[in-house]
């Protein structure tokens, strides 16, 4: 099957209301999950680790700290629809394209990401 065909049929599944993430930025993720009675909604925030940019196999990695004091990461595909929405809390500016040296870090230097500035939000009218 040629790229151009393939490129074509999976436009109509890539999401367009995605945020500007960037690596190093703080980031709520909204993800559906299912259960016995139903649908809800749950939230992931924590630092964006990594990007992994293609056309609909792009790929976050988000870590946070759990209320146990250990690390979770999870890897989140952007155009999925069990991801509902996505929500920039926090922007940073790191200096590296991977932030893969936090996983090394304890406490609070794992979560800092230099020159962090928080996000305003738009107020509705």
């Amino acid at each position: 099957m040629d790229t151009l065909t393939i490129n074509n049929s999976t436009k109509s599944f890539m999401k367009t209301d995605l945020p500007k993430i960037n690596v190093g930025d703080t980031v709520k993720v909204y993800t559906l999950v299912k259960e016995n009675k139903g649908i809800r909604s749950q939230i992931f925030e924590g630092v964006v680790l990594e990007l992994r940019h293609g056309n609909i196999d792009s790929t976050m990695v988000v870590r946070k700290l759990s209320d146990a004091g250990v690390f979770v990461e999870k890897i989140f595909a952007l155009h999925t629809p069990a991801v509902e929405k996505i929500e920039v809390t926090k922007k940073g500016a790191p200096r590296r394209a991977k932030l893969r040296y936090l996983r090394t870090r304890v406490g609070k230097q794992a979560l800092f990401v230099k020159s962090a500035t928080p996000v305003l939000k738009k107020s509705a009218k």
